[in-house]
């Protein structure tokens, strides 16, 4: 839900704090070089067997652009209506971030635990 919010602070942050360039452009690149390499190693490319691979990426693709544009919108809204800076911007994308990771990580440890009795299933 925050990688959206990002997208806008991040262009305040390459002009105003971590500045190369001219006018900021070379951090930002660096920026985009590294979601790259994140996105490269395909994680989930690894784990979800073939016959579901298209559905699955389908289906991350459709929750990403949704994700992006709420956090997008969000973040254009509490920098113009609600008066908050970039840092704040942040901090609360990155509360949410937190967030949503928490739930996942309780969700991950509740299923593994119906999962052969605790153990990893991993599909083939």
């Amino acid at each position: 839900m925050s990688y959206g919010a990002i997208d806008v602070v991040q262009v305040n942050f390459a002009e105003t704090i971590f500045r190369i360039g001219n006018n900021g452009s070379g951090t930002l690149g660096l920026i985009y070089a590294a979601i790259g390499i994140g996105t490269g190693i395909g994680l989930l490319q690894m784990t979800v067997p073939n016959r579901y691979r298209g559905r699955v990426f389908a289906f991350d693709m459709a929750v990403y652009t949704l994700a992006a544009a709420l956090s997008t919108m969000w973040a254009g809204f509490a920098f113009d209506n609600l008066g908050l800076s970039a840092r704040e911007v942040v901090f609360v994308s990155g509360v949410v971030a937190v967030s949503v990771l928490s739930v996942w990580g309780i969700y991950q440890r509740m299923y593994l635990k119906t999962v052969d009795g605790g153990g990893r299933n991993m599909p083939g």
